[in-house]
This record gives structure tokens, sequence and C-alpha cells, in this order.
């Protein structure tokens, strides 16, 4: 088994990764432009991450068809959209791992991840978790930014 360091390693990983996914939800939601917030939540906060992050390229791109002013602005937010993507990858690895214990000298714990075994990296999965939070924060900035611009006349 892991520790219980590592443990909770992967869950701040996991929430850290949480929050780009809660900004992807709010965006999607803000950028529909529903006189409701609980209605346009109802569309933003379905499917899994990765239809909740084509959905969002997809209201940057219709953004950027109507409004072209803002290209810079939506070009921003598609590429922390599209390093979230490849940061989820990083997550599905750990958060579906399975944990294999070593039953040889060592006794070390490993992770199986799409049928490869490897050792519990814990430098990783922290550099993964402050990438995250970086990422969150720019995503955040970045959406904020077109959203501001939008109720621009």
């Amino acid at each position: 088994m892991l520790t219980p360091q590592q443990y909770e390693a992967i869950g701040r990983f996991a929430l850290a990764f949480n929050e780009i996914e809660y900004y992807l939800e709010a965006y999607i939601a803000a950028f529909l432009r529903t006189p409701e917030w609980a209605v346009a939540s109802v569309v933003a906060e379905e499917g899994t991450f990765s239809a909740k992050l084509r959905r969002f390229t997809r209201a940057l791109s219709a953004i950027d068809e109507q409004h072209p002013a803002l290209k810079n602005a939506t070009e921003a937010a598609a590429k922390f959209a599209k390093e979230a993507g490849k940061l989820a990858e990083k997550r599905n690895e750990y958060i579906h791992a399975l944990v294999i214990k070593d039953l040889g000298p060592k006794q070390q714990s490993n992770l199986r991840v799409r049928r490869t075994i490897k050792p519990f990296n814990d430098a990783e999965v922290a550099a993964l978790t402050a990438q995250a939070q970086e990422l969150a924060d720019k995503l955040n900035d970045a959406s904020a930014g077109v959203l501001v611009m939008l109720d621009q006349p």
C-alpha cells in the first residue's frame, strides 16, 4: 500500500485539478449569458472533464467568431484549456492507478497505470499539484479577461 502521505499527495493533486474543472464550468455558464445562472449551470456542469473542455473550447471559438476583436483573449484562454487537457491525462494516471505491493525484498509500493507498473513518484505528484494550482489561476485570469471584454461595448 501507499503511505498516508502518498495518498494525501494524490488527494491534493485531485483537489487542485478540481479547481480547473470548476473554472471550466463557471466560465461556460458565464459565456452562455443566460439570465438565470442555474439554467446555464445545467449545461456547464454536464459530462466528463473532456466534454467540459470541448464545450469550453467551442464557446471560445463561438465568441471569437462573433467578436473578432477578442481573438487574443480567446486564444490565451484556449491555450490554458489545452494545457488542462494534457494535465488531465496525468491526473487520470494517478486517480485511476492500481496500487501494487512489491513482494520482493524492497517491499515497495508501485502503481499500475495502463498495464505499466512504476514506482510512486512523490516529486512528480508535488510538481503536478503545483502545476494544477498555477494553471487554474491562469485559466481563471484569461477567462475572466474574455468575460470582461464581452461586457465592453
